[in-house]
C-alpha cells in the first residue's frame, strides 16, 4: 500500500523518492531525476539487448515505457532474454515479459503495445518522449530511416541500439539543441596559483605539480570553452571577486583571461590562491539517421578495435543483406558464397560514398 500511494505521489507530480533513487541522486541530482520521471519511452524490439534496456531504464525511474515485439518467443532467446520462460516459448516477446519487467519499480507504468505495425507517424506522435529500437535488424533499414525522419523532426528523441554477435553499434539523434550540462561527468578541477600578470589581457600560470584540465573550446569557439573562478587569492584580490572568466589555452600551465586587464592591479602575492574550473552548458546538434549513414560522427570507445570506418560499412552491408534477402536479423551463415556476397555489398556502399 505504501509502494502504490508513494507511487501515485510521483505521477502526481510530488518530488522524487530519496529513498528508492537515493545512488542515482548522488550522481544524477534532482533536476536530471525529475526530467526523467516525466520520460516515456518506446522501446521496440525485446531480444537480449532489448530487454537490458527495458530493466535499465525501467529501474532508473522514467514515467513510462511501452514495448512493442510481436516476434513469437524461440527456445534460443531464453539464451539471452531473461525475462523470458520456456512457458513462453511461441508467444510473442513484448507481453510476454512486460508483467515481470513490471515488477522492477512500481513508479513505472509498462505496457506492451500489440497489433498493427507501428508507423513513422505512432513513434513521432507526441505520446513517446524517446524512441528505443534494439531489433537486432529485425526491422528494417529503410523503417528506421522513416521513423528517425519523423522523430527528427517532432523533437522526438531516437536511439538504435543493435547486437549483430562480435557486431554492435549505437546511434543517438537527441534533436538540433540539445542541452548538455556536463560533458564528462567529472568532478571540477582546481589547480594552485603560481603567478599572475600585470597585463592586458592577464597571464595566470599555475603550479607544475599537476597539468591544466581546462577546455577553451577549441573548433567549438569561445562559447564552447569552460569558465574558471578564483579563491583564496592575495595581493591582486580583485581576482578572488570576478566571477566566472573565459580562458584561452596558451600551455600545460598557463592561460590567458581575455576579459581581465590587470594591468592597474595590485601586484599577485606569489603562491597564494587557486583557479576552479567553473563548467559551462553546451547546445549539441545531432543528425538524423540518414544523414548519419553518409557522414557519421564516431564516439571512440576502444582505440585497440578495428577502424570505425569498416565496423559502420560493415553494420551498413548487413542491413543491405537483410534487405536484398528478407531476413529478419539474420547475419549470413560461414558459407562462401553468403560471405562474398556480404564483402560484395559493402564494396557497393563504400563506392557511392561521397568522396
Amino acid at each position: 500500500a505504501a509502494a502504490a500511494a508513494a507511487a501515485a505521489a510521483a505521477a502526481a507530480g510530488d518530488d522524487v523518492d530519496e529513498d528508492l533513487y537515493s545512488r542515482q541522486l548522488y550522481v544524477l541530482g534532482h533536476e536530471a531525476m525529475r526530467s526523467m520521471a516525466k520520460a516515456h519511452v518506446l522501446l521496440v524490439g525485446l531480444n537480449g539487448v532489448g530487454v537490458e534496456v527495458a530493466k535499465n531504464v525501467i529501474l532508473a525511474g522514467v514515467k513510462a515505457v511501452t514495448l512493442h515485439d510481436d516476434t513469437p518467443t524461440r527456445a534460443a532467446d531464453l539464451s539471452s532474454q531473461f525475462f523470458l520462460t520456456a512457458a513462453d516459448v511461441g508467444k510473442p516477446r513484448a507481453p510476454a515479459c512486460a508483467a515481470r519487467l513490471a515488477e522492477l519499480n512500481s513508479y513505472v507504468a509498462v505496457a506492451a503495445r500489440t497489433g498493427a505495425p507501428l508507423t513513422a507517424d505512432d513513434v513521432a506522435s507526441g505520446e513517446y518522449s524517446v524512441v528505443v529500437c534494439c531489433g537486432g535488424g529485425a526491422t528494417p533499414l529503410a523503417t528506421l530511416l522513416e521513423w528517425s525522419d519523423a522523430c527528427h523532426a517532432r523533437d522526438v528523441r531516437f536511439i538504435v541500439a543493435e547486437n549483430r554477435g562480435a557486431l554492435a553499434h549505437v546511434f543517438c539523434d537527441f534533436g538540433d539543441a540539445f542541452a548538455v550540462h556536463d560533458t564528462n561527468g567529472e568532478q571540477p578541477s582546481s589547480n594552485m596559483l603560481s603567478a599572475v600578470t600585470r597585463a592586458a589581457p592577464a597571464v595566470v600560470t599555475v603550479t607544475d605539480d599537476a597539468r591544466l584540465n581546462l577546455d577553451d573550446g577549441g573548433a567549438d569557439g569561445p562559447d564552447a570553452a569552460d569558465r574558471v573562478t578564483f579563491t583564496e587569492v592575495r595581493g591582486m584580490t580583485q581576482l578572488n571577486a570576478l566571477g566566472a572568466q573565459r580562458i584561452k589555452i596558451t600551455g600545460p600551465y598557463t592561460f590567458e583571461l581575455p576579459d581581465v586587464d590587470a594591468s592597474a592591479w595590485p601586484e599577485y602575492e606569489a603562491g597564494s590562491g587557486y583557479v576552479h574550473q567553473a563548467k559551462q552548458p553546451r547546445t549539441l546538434k545531432f543528425k538524423p539517421l540518414r544523414a548519419a549513414l553518409d557522414a557519421p560522427d564516431v564516439l571512440l570507445a576502444d582505440f585497440a578495435k578495428m577502424d570505425t570506418a569498416q565496423v559502420h560499412l560493415l553494420s551498413r552491408a548487413l542491413y543491405e543483406y537483410d534487405a536484398r534477402h528478407g531476413a529478419r536479423g539474420a547475419a549470413p551463415s560461414h558459407a562462401a558464397a553468403e560471405l562474398d556476397e556480404l564483402v560484395r555489398i559493402a564494396r557497393e556502399l563504400n563506392d557511392a560514398l561521397p568522396a
